[in-house]
């Protein structure tokens, strides 16, 4: 809102808003951005006329007219129309008048930034739709069985005003569009304090620039600022005032001699942010999730973390039909059907690279995978700017000879490239010199021109560097910013380094002058040994969760996957063989990577070592977790594929439960729900060795299990209304608002911060937790039918989220109802089977035996062989990569994973008195608690007892519940 808003319109729109206001807030509410929402303390024990106040001091010009718009369009304020149409008119005329720059000693800079990121790379017009998930590892706490759905935001503002934290880190995959994140923050406060908004100052910096040798990261800071900025207050006085916004770009792209001096120069900017938030100031800073060593978590300040999540599908198709028009649905089919495709195309940065490809445009044709997608990018850029554009260096027969610039011309197929062949020129080779000589000396993305013109050894090294410019591949000295000093060389994006850095990878002998570089530890007393000062820093509050340290990275994972895509079959393996004997982790990736192909013998080997060390006792727990998803992405052997009605299934190794006499409960137990002690006798039954996966779920999504066609496998009243309109933030998130007030009221909790902030660590708003301490039953329902909305589920709820989304993992964030679908598809698939959900009894008997363990595997709780809460993940593993967890050996034995990882959903209805649960399925419409069996990542150590019991309403969904199959009656193996 205009800071001197002219009386006579506050007049005007306040007494327009008061007609409106009383009978309609919670329509109003909806038109307010959630950033306004948040700032005005929106509540229903505000009066009306107090929100108006409010609304004048915090509004943006952009609210007010979706209000003014909202109340003009509602029947019952007919009679007010003409004055609606005048507000509107003046609410316009008023955001199109330009600030005065005079009353702002800043609007210069703003205006600034606003035609920096608007002319330089179109940041107002080619954003892409991203979701934020801000992350809370181990959210539930140890004692709940899971965390709720996770706060979820689409722009980045509200979330850093929304949250208390000092620092947001961002975490993203390569290209996930952190860097796109941060420029549009500037951009938007920049254009907020044009409208009159006062709003602090950004100062957008990439990390990439920060010197070799520099120390001292504030000095730094301030001289940069002074350098671009000298006009303005200097640096120092705007974080004494508290005015300043960081916004910290790439993290990663730190320069570094090694990894002991990246370490280094991390801490200096950890240690920097006390001093900087203690004021006020906010830091915000971007990632890549790989790099899980640059870590700035400290007690000194609090550390958000929040995570670019991959791009849904409708977004995906979204984005190609506005780009493609009439040849998105072929694009998008070609997509669809290659899982690993579709994986990189959630991914912005190759998305936006897809759709400016010619023959993608023309005919549809997708590249293979991403080193294809480059390649067919850099024809098509040497295509618009030698032929299109008729740029002059690459006329030049030096740059570009007359022969290649006749097969750009005349581009057919008997004159095409072939493989990823680029046209001749002296720009391809520089630049693959280039980047891999950076890669080799710690420069991820910038370096000094001097050293450019020496590694590239050219006598035309300047013109190949322009040229180079002219491509896209460089970033244009004009276009870099005023944050760039003008002495640097700077690649478009650290993505297009890496491509050229494989292809110098990719050739002949070039593996081996960087074999050592890749070597990782992964013995567990060596990491502990190289990491003992990081596991003393991390012990958590409870004193007994330590996390595990991150495994190193080795400034190559990008590269040797798409050097490997480069090479011939023969080749291929045989690169990644040489990769193998030193990195385990990264050989799998690069045989995963799409476009690799591997003869049948080489695959199963792969698979085999990495199965062996994945299940090894001698590897770091990292180490094993990152061998495991390397596995799943090749494919992991454990699992038998079959080919149904429906289309391809897997079916997971089944070990029989053997009939006999169970007891089961356990009257030691302090936990009420637990007694009494009771036999029940089964037959015997089935029961899978691991938790669903990712890869077998993902089946049933491809299918089209969540669509009317498979309207059978959703075979009760209650699953179908679930699947036509309720999720775990809508009907689901409603009862179990209600379900906890009720338990709250019960135990007489106070309505205090930390019971607000325990609510929202299980995954709820603060708005929501606020609701049932602060209002009464009618409010408290009037709140539930205006915030919590239902959504049609098509997918579980982390379905996107890479801490959860490796094929290998087990699924979670499925309701009950998702996993007796699960169940109905599967036996339709396989014919033969019918496969349910355990009872409960089933469930404890298989994880106590006949003998009556205490815990899955033994009579007490082995850290070793079980994934909890203190063994400081912050995700679900690999399924079965601890098999001394496993059931011990003999009838009965191997069944992994029942006492950790994730909790199962079993069929029966939770009761208190546990000697009335049958082991029948009991009332599958009901919408009561089911009982949870298992313990998870989330969970402490006692609730991993094979005979502790909890329940969850059938539509909830957190990340620490998945589930399991049994086949019964019991068929041949």
């Amino acid at each position: 809102m205009p800071a001197k808003l002219p009386p006579d319109l506050k007049r005007d729109l306040k007494a327009a808003l008061l007609l409106d206001l009383d009978v309609n807030r919670s329509d109003v509410k909806h038109q307010v951005s959630e950033r306004t929402r948040y700032r005005i303390g929106w509540g229903d024990s505000v009066s009306a006329a107090e929100l108006a106040d409010k609304l004048f001091d915090q509004a943006m010009l952009s609210d007010w007219l979706a209000i003014l718009t909202a109340c003009r369009e509602r029947d019952v304020m007919a009679a007010h129309v003409a004055t609606f149409d005048g507000l509107i008119t003046r609410v316009k005329a008023l955001a199109s008048t330009p600030a005065d720059l005079s009353e702002d000693r800043f609007a210069a800079y703003h205006e600034r930034r606003i035609r920096h990121w608007r002319d330089t790379v179109q940041i107002d017009t080619r954003f892409v739709r991203l979701t934020l998930v801000q992350q809370q590892a181990g959210a539930a706490g140890p004692g709940g069985m899971g965390g709720g759905a996770p706060d979820v935001y689409t722009d980045l503002w509200a979330l850093v005003e929304n949250t208390g934290a000092g620092c947001l880190m961002i975490l993203g995959e390569p290209g996930a569009g952190k860097s796109t994140l941060l420029r549009r923050l500037q951009f938007d406060m920049a254009s907020a304090a044009r409208n009159g908004e006062p709003v602090p100052v950004t100062f957008f910096v990439p990390l990439y620039l920060y010197p070799r040798g520099e120390r001292d990261p504030r000095a730094w800071l301030a001289r940069e600022w002074e350098r671009q900025y000298s006009d303005l207050d200097a640096f120092e006085t705007l974080v004494q005032a508290g005015k300043l916004w960081l916004l910290l770009d790439g993290l990663n792209e730190l320069k570094r001699e090694d990894a002991r001096d990246l370490a280094a120069r991390n801490e200096h900017w950890r240690d920097m942010l006390p001093g900087l938030v203690e004021h006020g100031n906010r830091v915000i800073v971007t990632r890549r999730r790989s790099d899980e060593e640059l870590t700035w978590d400290g007690p000194q300040v609090k550390v958000q973390r929040v995570a670019v999540s991959p791009m849904s599908d409708d977004v995906i198709q979204e984005f190609l039909v506005a780009y493609l028009g009439d040849v998105a649905r072929p694009v998008w089919k070609a997509i669809r059907k290659d899982p690993k495709l579709l994986d990189l195309f959630r991914t912005p940065y190759f998305l936006r690279m897809l759709t400016d490809l010619g023959e993608v445009k023309a005919d549809g044709k997708v590249p293979s995978g991403r080193a294809d997608l480059f390649t067919r990018g850099l024809r098509h850029a040497f295509q618009r700017e030698a032929i299109d554009k008729a740029m002059p260096l690459l006329r030049d027969p030096g740059i570009l000879t007359l022969a290649e610039r006749e097969r750009l011309r005349h581009n057919n197929e008997r004159l095409a490239w072939q493989g990823f062949d680029l046209p001749h020129s002296p720009v391809v080779a520089a630049m693959k010199t280039l980047a891999f000589r950076m890669r080799r000396a710690g420069r991820r993305v910038s370096v000094e021109t001097e050293q450019a013109r020496a590694w590239i050894a050219h006598p035309r090294a300047d013109d190949l560097l322009a040229a180079a410019a002219d491509l896209g591949v460089l970033k244009r000295p004009d276009l870099v910013g005023a944050a760039a000093p003008g002495d640097q060389v700077t690649f478009s994006h650290e993505l297009m380094q890496e491509y050229f850095a494989a292809r110098q990878l990719a050739e002949p002998g070039q593996i081996g002058s960087i074999i050592d570089a890749l070597r990782v530890p992964w013995k567990a007393h060596n990491i502990f040994k190289r990491w003992r000062d990081n596991r003393r820093r991390r012990v958590g509050e409870a004193g007994t969760r330590v996390e595990e340290p991150p495994l190193p990275t080795t400034n190559w994972e990008e590269i040797a996957p798409m050097a490997a895509e480069m090479l011939p079959p023969e080749q291929a393996e045989a690169f990644i063989e040489r990769i193998a004997a030193v990195n385990l982790a990264l050989a799998g990736r690069s045989a995963a990577a799409p476009g690799v192909r591997l003869s049948e013998q080489g695959r199963q080997s792969l698979q085999d070592r990495l199965l062996r060390r994945m299940q090894s006792e001698r590897a770091n727990l990292r180490s094993r977790v990152a061998v495991g998803i390397a596995l799943g992405q090749l494919g992991d052997p454990r699992f038998e594929r079959g080919e149904g009605p429906y289309g391809p299934y897997l079916l997971p190794p089944r070990i029989i439960v053997p009939s006999g006499v169970y007891t089961i409960g356990d009257n030691a137990s302090d936990q009420t729900d637990e007694r009494p002690a009771h036999s029940v006798t089964l037959q015997a039954f089935e029961l899978a060795k691991f938790p669903v996966t990712n890869a077998e779920y993902r089946l049933f999504i491809d299918a089209g299990g969540y669509t009317e066609a498979f309207d059978w496998c959703w075979e009760t009243e209650a699953a179908k209304a679930w699947r036509a309109a309720g999720t775990g933030s809508g009907s689901a998130r409603a009862l179990s608002l209600r379900h906890y007030r009720r338990r709250f009221a019960q135990k007489a909790y106070e309505p205090s911060e930390g019971n607000i902030q325990t609510l929202m660590g299980w995954g709820y708003s603060r708005e929501d937790a606020e609701s049932m301490f602060f209002r009464d039953d009618a409010q408290f329902e009037a709140y539930l039918s205006t915030a919590i909305r239902d959504e049609v589920s098509t997918e579980p709820l982390f379905w996107h989220d890479p801490r959860f989304s490796a094929p290998n993992q087990p699924v979670v964030g499925v309701t009950w109802h998702e996993a007796r679908a699960y169940c109905a598809w599967l036996s339709a698939q396989d014919g033969k089977r019918r496969f349910r959900l355990p009872t409960e009894a089933e469930r404890e008997a298989a994880a106590r035996g006949l003998a009556g363990r205490r815990y899955a595997y033994g009579r007490r709780f082995d850290p070793t062989r079980a994934v909890v809460w203190t063994s400081g993940l912050d995700a679900p593993v690999p399924v079965g990569l601890l098999p001394r967890g496993d059931t011990p050996k003999g009838s009965g034995g191997g069944i992994s994973d029942l006492a950790g990882n994730v909790v199962d959903w079993t069929s029966s209805l939770y009761t208190k008195d546990y000697s009335a649960s049958g082991i029948a399925v009991e009332d599958p419409n009901s919408d009561a608690s089911r009982a949870l069996r298992g313990g998870s990542w989330l969970n402490l150590p006692d609730i991993a007892r094979a005979a502790y019991r909890d329940g969850d309403f059938p539509n909830d969904r957190n990340d620490g519940i998945g589930f399991r199959l049994v086949c019964a009656p019991v068929h041949p193996l």
